[in-house]
Order: C-alpha cells, then structure tokens, then sequence
C-alpha cells in the first residue's frame, strides 16, 4: 500500500515516525505517549451486491459494477476533547499527518486482513476524546463505465471530481489519554455505504458523504 501525492508515490515507511525519537547522547524530558490514527476499508463489493439483490433500497451507483478509485486528498487529521462541540472549529487539536496525499479509499487494506494505514500520530494532551475528524480538500471518483447519477451521465475511466460535504470526514470515538499511554484508533471507511450516497451535484460533479466508523484498537 502506498500513499501518493501528485507526480509522486511516497512508501509508508514506519521510520518517518520515529526519527524524531533518536537518541543524541544527551539527557532529554520524557515525550508524551502518541496517539496513532490508522484508516482501514470495511466490507467488500461482494457484500454490497448481495445487499441490494437483497432487496435494499436501490442505489444509482455499484461499488461492485460501477466504481473503480475513490481517491481523497487528506491534509489534516484531528481529534476533540470528549463533551466539545463537534460541530464547531474550537477545540480541535491536530495530530502530525504522515504526509498531505491523495488516499485511494478503495486500496485501502481491509479490516479484517491487517491493521491500517497510519495517517497521522502525536502527543496529545491527557484527558479524555470523544471525536477524530479528517480534513480533505479535494477528492475524485473514477467510473468503470459509463453511470448515470439523476439526470447526469459520467464518462467511465475518467476522474470526475467528488465533494465531500463541509470537506469534515468525522465520527465519535471515546479515547482517553494518559501521561504515559497514548491510544491507537482505527477508522475503517465502509465503501458499499458510501457509494450508495453517490448522487449528482452538476453536469461534471458527483457528491458523497463517506460512512467511516472509528474504534480503539490494541498496539
């Protein structure tokens, strides 16, 4: 799995993290216990297709069928103090991101084969958190056929820009943070969900609100 950012693919190197952790020979203050934040791909196409041959209200769009990429660009993951308002902009302290890079949702490794991609980790505060957010700024979609979404018609192979509302991926989560322990939380993206909420916004545009769960998980 990789991340990739515009003209280049960046490995998920587990070192990036810890450079900041060598030591220099010298006496340093005890660092805060991280917070990881790893993202994960619920469910499968199989799954999604028998969910409406099962009678289901009936989507526009299949993952199975209809969509190859889903490809978000992620330039910030954040996470609220438990009681904040989680529809406000306070409050929010922002986790260091591995890099600001578009994110196929679609090639994420699922959550029953393996842990997640690490997105983002740092040493919150102590106390006790009640939402994880992502911020995206952009996102496209790539049909593997010709769709049509209400009234639109989308080419197939070609990136049709998404939006996401409020361009905010959030869900609750309860954590909490110690002075010596920090928490590893998984947000798993469910794709049939999502792609089921795919609905036309324009001649050129498609909107979905992406169905993401979160848990905390053991290290």
């Amino acid at each position: 799995m990789t991340i990739k950012a515009r003209g280049l693919v960046l490995p998920l190197l587990a070192g990036v993290f810890a450079l900041g952790g060598c030591d220099d020979g010298g006496a340093t203050a005890a660092q805060p216990a991280e917070t990881r934040v790893l993202l994960a791909r619920g469910g499968t196409a199989a799954a999604g297709a028998a969910a409406l041959s099962a009678g289901l209200a009936a989507a526009p769009v299949s993952l199975q069928d209809d969509v190859s990429a889903i490809e978000v660009r992620v330039t910030a993951v954040q996470a609220l103090r438990a009681g904040g308002d989680a529809e406000g902009e306070g409050g929010w302290a922002t986790l260091r991101l591995a890099a600001p890079a578009m994110l196929d949702l679609l090639k994420l490794p699922t959550d029953a084969a393996s842990g997640g991609v690490e997105i983002a980790r740092e040493g919150l505060a102590q106390g006790t958190y009640g939402h994880v957010r992502l911020l995206v700024d952009s996102a496209t979609i790539t049909f593997k056929r010709e769709v049509k979404v209400g009234q639109a018609v989308y080419a197939a192979g070609r990136e049709t820009p998404l939006t996401i509302p409020s361009g905010k991926i959030r869900t609750p989560v309860e954590f909490t943070v110690g002075a010596q322990s920090g928490a590893t939380i998984k947000l798993v993206f469910d794709a049939d969900a999502s792609v089921k909420k795919v609905t036309a916004t324009g001649a050129s545009r498609v909107m979905m609100p992406p169905v993401i769960s979160a848990r905390r998980v053991q290290d």
